[in-house]
Order: C-alpha cells, then sequence, then structure tokens
C-alpha cells in the first residue's frame, strides 16, 4: 500500500505537469454537433462508458478528482482543465460526501430561546429536504442507531 506521502508527492508531480501541458481544446459547439451525429446505439455505449466510470471513481473509489481524471478516465494532464469546463469537477465536489457528520454522537437544536440536545448514539443520519407548502422548504433529519434495529 501506498504511504500517504508518497501519494502527496503523485499528486504534486500531477499539478506540476497540469501547469506544464499543452490543454486540450473542446469547442461546445463541435462537440454538441459530433454527440447529435452519433448514431443512438453509440450515445448509449458512450452514456455506459462515461456514467460507468463515474459511479467507480464517485461512489465507489470515493476519490479525488485527480484520481477520477487519471486512474479511472485514464487521461493525462491535458485534460485537466477540460474536466473543470464541462462541469465535471464541480460535480465531483457536489457528490463529495462531508465528513462531518461522521462520529456524532448528540444532536443538538437552537434558537434564540436556547438549545435542545438529543443525546443518542448516532450510527447515520440521513438528511433531506421537501418542498414546503407556501414555496419554502423542510429539512428533514432522520437519526440511524443501528443497535437499536437489531
Amino acid at each position: 500500500m501506498e504511504s500517504e506521502f508518497s501519494q502527496f508527492v503523485r499528486q504534486l508531480e500531477k499539478i506540476e505537469m497540469e501547469t506544464k501541458v499543452k490543454k486540450v481544446k473542446i469547442n461546445p459547439k463541435e462537440n454538441a454537433k459530433w454527440w447529435y451525429n452519433l448514431s443512438l446505439e453509440d450515445k448509449q455505449k458512450a452514456f455506459y462508458a462515461v456514467i460507468s466510470r463515474m459511479h467507480k471513481a464517485e461512489i465507489e473509489d470515493r476519490g479525488n478528482y485527480r484520481h477520477s481524471l487519471y486512474d479511472i478516465f485514464k487521461f493525462s494532464a491535458d485534460m485537466h482543465d477540460v474536466g473543470i469546463e464541462c462541469g465535471y469537477k464541480e460535480l465531483h465536489d457536489k457528490l463529495e460526501e462531508d465528513d462531518v457528520l461522521d462520529n456524532l454522537s448528540n444532536l443538538q437544536v437552537s434558537d434564540e430561546n436556547g438549545i435542545f440536545n438529543v443525546d443518542v448514539n448516532i450510527d447515520d443520519m440521513e438528511i433531506e429536504t421537501e418542498d414546503s407548502h407556501g414555496g419554502g422548504k423542510t429539512l428533514k433529519i432522520k437519526v440511524i442507531n443501528r443497535q437499536e434495529e437489531e
């Protein structure tokens, strides 16, 4: 297994390469024309190829942007900016799970009147929003305690 320092050095090398290589330029209009000229079968194959690689990178491996680009898609440094320009980096960042909620043991809700504490052994949380009547949203928090489920 590669040490964290070795991984760090490898990332620095990739960053250095990104500054030195000639960037790939993809014209969005020409790319759209290329897409619409593909047969339905070729579009389906392209969709499957891209989404399955994104799933591996984002869901299975939970790697960083460069891991996705270089290790999963097998691109070189010249595609770094293309991934940013087409929105993949932004999508990657949005899919990245926030570890702020890991290892919680207490849920606290507060307002100007005080604090409400829920002391539970939280194994996991599901957070979602739901449209409320009147145009707002409701924040739903489901606390999961696996010991109680068993």
